[in-house]
């Protein structure tokens, strides 16, 4: 609702930030009255994470100016780790409860509108779209008041982010157009906090409507959350606001309830997970292993054993490797290890050792060989190399090939009792079963399943008959490697309880995007290096689209040095220019899959030109811009099989 500037108080001076309304707004006299009650707003809420208003003047707002990034520049590096972000979630709250305690709600609390100082200050922006409420015993007001219009319907929430950013923290009675009370900035303040935990937004979707549909409708995935946060979150975030939190300074005391709470309701399952997990090995370097003694009998008993933890360090030598998704696996006996390791030539090949032995024996015939996996009687060591399936006996011997179809990279696989094994097969990788004789979320036999994220080994009670978890997930062991584009851990366990794993957080993955000239000279592009993939330069040189941050279209301008971001679904992918330099038709993935087409400056919304409902992606426009090639995985059908339908007529 206005312009902002830097400016220095000469009379007193000091550094202040100057709000301005366009001359358009000046001379409305709704808008006008808007402003100057956010004047009035401010300057009733003196607290330390609110910014301070000092006075108008002549249509304008002398306010605190504060130094430093917002919260969603900070978000927008990556999720908070959580001892970061409950500091700063709880200045938030200070703030907003002072203003609630006015009778203020804020109504547009996100990320953009948080900034937090070098200091670590933390402070609250724009109280413009605050609702003031006269009676704040009743912490109500009439719902025909027009200041309980959505944010939504404001005229300055024009451009595409800043009404999808509006939107992704609107309550579900705000974006109903109900009456709003501070209830909705306790929904906001979750949205907020779970943004922080986890880098994602809570709600999302490819349009204002798909988002605010997701607000009303859905629910957000809470496991993805630090699980100290989670019952805040889900009392934050109830849809119905009356079995909402009432006070956003409750939020500290779920907290404390939470951490006073957690070992009683985790020891169950840290129980029945302790009989695998009270590990016993420890590798030094790229390895740790640890292993309980547990057995097969005890994961059968119906009453949790206890054992105690034994580590030992073994070094498995200086010809071992580092697997890109997994390093080393376990046999279900837990004796032996297989892992990478170079060649007397410095080829790859899978390496097997028992773990009271010392020297290690190579497997011929594994060259390159990759996310290795055993047999369930511990004989047969299944791998993938080559675009293959394959296996080998853990006494050498030549590979048996399984299957020759494997594309794209391998994601693991899984042997299961039955004789078949389990794994992503194909261009589109669906889950396939390959007979041995010619899964990535690890089920175990105590019938949990276990993950990796963000470097934490969780586990979770689940029914595989109805594929369904019960239960909240709960932290296991830290420090446990992963690979950051698949989420695939790097860890094994045997039948017997033995859990090896390779110690380590893996740092995200970023590249960065350079310039190469005609004489080899590089320059770099963007500011940082990032998740930046599928670079294209528009048609005159000057813009270069990509995907960034995993799934999402942004646009770079060479001349500029700005970027702007096109798409915030979260599913967007292969951008393509069209020959007037001024459109991108990009594939979404989010609901089936489908092209579309949306401006390079990011005005108006993205709009729908192609569904399909098999994998595609685009390649070029025509000179003309009238026809466009992509690719489709054609149903299933192989390209050989359609030029012999074509060739037959």
């Amino acid at each position: 609702m206005g312009e902002v500037y830097r400016a220095t108080d000469t009379k007193l001076g000091r550094e202040v930030a100057i709000k301005i309304l366009p001359a358009s707004f000046a001379r409305d006299p709704a808008r006008m009255a808007r402003f100057e009650r956010e004047a009035k707003v401010l300057a009733s809420l003196n607290h330390p994470h609110i910014a301070q208003i000092y006075g108008i003047e002549e249509g304008a707002l002398v306010m605190e100016l504060v130094e430093g990034p917002t919260l969603g520049d900070r978000i927008r590096q990556g999720a908070i780790p959580l001892e970061e972000a409950l500091p700063i979630a709880r200045q938030i709250a200070d703030g907003v409860e002072a203003a609630h305690e006015k009778g203020i709600v804020h109504r547009d609390l996100k990320p953009g509108n948080v900034k937090i100082r070098p200091d670590g200050v933390v402070k609250v922006l724009d109280f413009g779209l605050a609702k003031v409420n006269p009676n704040p015993s009743r912490d109500r007001q009439g719902a025909d008041d027009p200041e309980n219009s959505p944010t939504l319907t404001m005229e300055a929430a024009t451009r595409l982010g800043t009404i999808l950013g509006t939107a992704a923290y609107m309550s579900p009675e705000q974006a109903r157009g109900r009456e709003v009370d501070k209830r909705a900035d306790i929904w906001a303040f979750g949205c907020v906090l779970y943004e922080m935990v986890t880098g994602k937004r809570a709600f999302t979707g490819e349009s204002t409507a798909d988002i605010l549909a997701a607000v009303v409708k859905t629910e957000p995935d809470l496991a993805r959350a630090p699980a100290k946060v989670r019952r805040v979150l889900r009392r934050c975030l109830e849809k119905d606001p009356k079995k909402r939190l009432r006070d956003i300074g409750d939020v500290w005391e779920l907290l404390q309830e939470e951490a006073e709470e957690r070992p009683e309701e985790r020891a169950p399952l840290r129980s029945r997970l302790g009989v695998w997990l009270r590990l016993a090995w420890a590798v030094s370097a790229v390895l740790a292993i640890i292993a309980a003694a547990a057995s097969w009998v005890a994961w059968r008993a119906t009453r949790p054993v206890d054992h105690p933890l034994t580590r030992l360090s073994v070094d498995l030598g200086p010809e071992a490797m580092t697997g890109l998704n997994l390093t080393v696996a376990i046999s279900p006996d837990g004796r032996r290890l297989v892992y990478p390791a170079r060649g007397p030539d410095g080829k790859q090949l899978l390496a097997t050792r028992l773990l009271d032995q010392a020297q290690p024996t190579l497997l011929p015939g594994t060259e390159n060989g990759r996310d290795q996996f055993f047999s369930p009687d511990g004989q047969w060591i299944g791998f993938f190399a080559g675009g293959q399936l394959k296996k080998i006996s853990i006494q050498g011997g030549a590979p048996v090939m399984l299957s020759n179809a494997v594309s794209g990279v391998p994601m693991g696989a899984s042997w299961g009792q039955d004789g078949n094994i389990v794994a992503p097969i194909g261009n589109l990788q669906p889950l396939s079963r390959i007979p041995s004789a010619g899964g990535p979320g690890r089920y175990l036999p105590s019938g949990h399943l276990v993950y990796v994220h963000q470097g934490v080994l969780f586990g979770v009670k689940f029914d595989p008959a109805k594929l369904q978890a019960h239960g909240s997930p709960v932290p296991l062991l830290e420090d446990v490697a992963a690979n950051p584009a698949t989420g695939g851990g790097q860890f094994d366990f045997s039948s017997t309880g033995t859990f090896a794993y390779v110690a380590g957080k893996s740092a995200a993955q970023a590249w960065q995007v350079t310039w190469l000239d005609s004489s080899g000279k590089m320059q770099p592009l963007l500011a940082a290096p990032g998740l930046y993939t599928l670079p294209r330069l528009s048609p005159d040189g000057k813009k270069l689209a990509f995907t960034g941050d995993g799934s999402d279209i942004y646009v770079y301008d060479l001349e500029r040095d700005a970027t702007s971001r096109l798409t915030f679904s979260g599913h967007g992918n292969v951008p393509v220019w069209a020959p007037d330099g001024n459109h991108i038709v990009f594939q979404s993935g989010g609901n089936g899959f489908r092209f579309f087409w949306v401006r390079s400056d990011g005005a108006g919304e993205p709009q729908e030109v192609l569904e399909s409902p098999n994998n595609i992606a685009a390649f070029s426009f025509s000179p003309d811009g009238r026809w466009l090639a992509y690719l489709t995985s054609c149903g299933g059908e192989s390209l050989n099989k359609l030029l012999k339908k074509a060739s037959a007529g």
